[in-house]
């Protein structure tokens, strides 16, 4: 794939030339870095989008105060819509291909269509939904922040900490208790 930089409204996409890498039916660079230089009033961000198992996901988020310009504050990250931003990045970079006898990869290159965002989405959206494999070290690990976080709001703390809901963080707190790694619970009462 031949490198490739993206003009946005208020930044800049590129990526290199690397092998492009099968997400759903189309193709994508494995690597793809965007950048919003910011203004007096706002921090510049730089973003990777990689793909990982087959899906693109955010990789790196880096806000950083320009020179003159503004800190980075809280109100900063309020405005910080990753998944916004990778619906406007992606469908730029994806691309229809083929694979040929001998295993070459034909790429077809044309303009992005609603149909190419819709294809990103879905596979963000499988791949949030896959089942993921619970072993016992991940359950130590769901035990360890569920105790860091006891005092307030553990299950909240394990979704954050594994990018999961809190349904299936609750579910693995109960597995947990199964597996003897946090103690069981009376009725109203949680146990550390």
């Amino acid at each position: 794939m031949p490198a490739k930089v993206v003009n946005l409204n208020v930044g800049k996409a590129w990526c290199g030339n690397e092998k492009p890498v099968q997400v759903g039916d189309r193709y994508f660079p494995p690597k793809i870095e965007v950048e919003f230089p910011g203004d007096d009033n706002q921090p510049a961000l730089h973003m990777t989008i990689e793909v990982v198992d087959g899906v693109p996901v955010c990789s790196e988020l880096r806000l950083t105060k320009k020179p003159g310009g503004a800190e980075v504050r809280s109100k900063d990250l309020s405005v910080v819509r990753i998944e916004d931003w990778m619906q406007v990045v992606l469908p730029e970079f994806s691309m229809p291909g083929e694979l040929m006898e001998g295993g070459g990869l034909r790429l077809s290159v044309r303009d992005t269509s609603r149909e190419d965002v819709l294809n990103v989405q879905r596979a963000r959206q499988e791949a949030s939904t896959r089942k993921r494999k619970i072993t016992r070290e991940h359950l130590e690990q769901v035990a360890q922040v569920y105790r860091e976080h006891f005092d307030h709001r553990p299950r909240q703390a394990i979704a954050r900490a594994f990018g999961t809901s809190e349904p299936t963080a609750g579910r693995w707190v109960t597995l947990c208790r199964e597996e003897g790694l946090l103690p069981p619970t009376s009725p109203g009462r949680k146990a550390k």
